[in-house]
């Protein structure tokens, strides 16, 4: 087991919120697992928590590990619009030639002033893709903690995630945002929470990447740095 231990701390070293082969754990690959190991990760989830609680790194399983019975799922439907307000007068003419500037129009909502990040012609002072891609993420994840911690007893008392992303973008200008990292920080009040509140607040944050619905939609990977501190 300690063999097993060092080449996750190996692996952890160059990225901490490593993605294992977990097939190669669970039939005894290069990191040597016993059958009795294989045995205690039947669910694959649970070797992730297992590898965090060994190391003492968050160890975040793949999303296409989640949804081994997508059957008698509920649904929920959103509809929104978006408007383009950049026609300077001559439309798509040429690149240079039309803004960037648009509204998003969600029903019984506040509106919403977008445009493209200023490297791509658009205005700072507004909210673009990008923006709203790692928003989605921030918040998803910090409605599902607080959902969590509710319910486990945590009382939190402030939150604050000031997260980033990385936008890679190939030659022919395709691009995807490779790895988004959100470092909330969480106030806990530790008086009015259970006995564990200290251990549950910073785990919880493994469960609620799990279920995050935006997280789950998406291939970037999402890193998670927490920090706690108590009121």
């Amino acid at each position: 087991m300690q063999d097993v231990k060092d080449k996750i701390v190996k692996r952890a070293k160059y990225n901490r919120f490593f993605i294992p082969a977990i097939s190669r754990y669970l039939n005894k690959g290069d990191y040597g697992l016993s059958q009795n190991h294989s045995s205690r990760f039947t669910d694959y989830r649970n070797f992730y928590w297992w590898a965090s609680a060994e190391v003492g790194v968050m160890c975040l399983p793949p999303k296409n590990l989640i949804f081994e019975n997508t059957t008698n799922m509920k649904t929920h439907h959103f509809t929104g619009a978006l408007e383009w307000s950049g026609n300077l007068g001559t439309g798509t003419s040429k690149y240079d030639q039309y803004g960037r500037n648009f509204e998003v129009i969600t029903p019984g909502k506040f509106p919403i002033q977008g445009s493209a990040d200023p490297a791509f012609r658009g205005d700072a002072q507004r909210i673009n893709p990008e923006d709203f891609f790692l928003n989605a993420l921030s918040s998803c994840h910090m409605l599902w903690y607080f959902h969590l911690c509710a319910d486990a007893g945590v009382v939190v008392t402030d939150y604050r995630d000031e997260y980033e992303g990385i936008l890679e973008i190939a030659a022919g200008g395709l691009g995807r945002m490779s790895t988004v990292t959100l470092r909330p920080k969480v106030t806990i009040d530790l008086e009015k929470s259970v006995a564990n509140a200290q251990e549950l607040a910073i785990s919880l944050h493994h469960k609620a990447h799990e279920k995050c619905f935006i997280a789950n939609s998406v291939n970037t990977t999402v890193n998670c740095e927490p920090m706690v501190v108590f009121g």
